[in-house]
């Protein structure tokens, strides 16, 4: 079984802003995937 995930967008790699606004905004060449699964017999 294989497992996998994408989002459909991803994340800038430094924070911007100030204070309690900070934070990351949507990076548009980037995005996250995820995948997960057991090993394969034969």
């Amino acid at each position: 079984t294989l497992v996998i995930w994408g989002g459909e967008f991803g994340r800038t790699p430094m924070f911007q802003g100030k204070g309690a606004t900070a934070g990351r905004d949507h990076h548009m060449r980037a995005f996250s995937m995820w995948l997960a699964g057991g090993g394969i017999k034969g």
